[in-house]
């Protein structure tokens, strides 16, 4: 359980219970992944959205895969909506950067990842010379 104030713990457990079928099959059809890897890359995205509200002082970017996913599950807002409220206590905003953005934090987004879930799938988070459009400013 972490805790990201005194007013709200924020359970790594039941966000990765959280699933949304609907989501991850728009996912693989819009962008040409396996069910498998999809299910993956929600997974990886859940962990991108708690350190986005856990950390709120870092700037975090999501990977192409992440950030792709995303927008995604967006596009089910009552889902998002819900989720966000549910299971990381506000609503996480998607801003996109003006121009291009040189991800400088891709290690560390990384290792805290693992730090709050205990592993990750490296393959489908940023690292440092990735450039990225979108930005998660919480």
């Amino acid at each position: 359980m972490l805790t990201k104030n005194s007013q709200m713990n924020i359970s790594t457990e039941s966000i990765l219970s959280y699933q949304n079928d609907a989501v991850v099959n728009r996912f693989c059809k819009e962008h040409g992944y396996s069910k498998e890897d999809g299910l993956v890359i929600f997974a990886e995205l859940k962990k991108f959205l708690t350190l986005a509200v856990v950390d709120t002082e870092v700037q975090y970017s999501p990977s192409k895969a992440q950030d792709a996913m995303w927008h995604e599950f967006i596009m089910y807002t009552k889902d998002y909506i819900k989720f966000c409220e549910d299971f990381l206590g506000r609503f996480v905003h998607h801003v996109p950067c003006e121009g291009n953005q040189k991800i400088t934090n891709g290690c560390s987004a990384k290792k805290r990842a693992v730090e709050l879930f205990g592993q990750i799938v490296p393959k489908y988070w940023p690292n440092k010379s990735i450039t990225m459009r979108c930005c998660s400013y919480c």
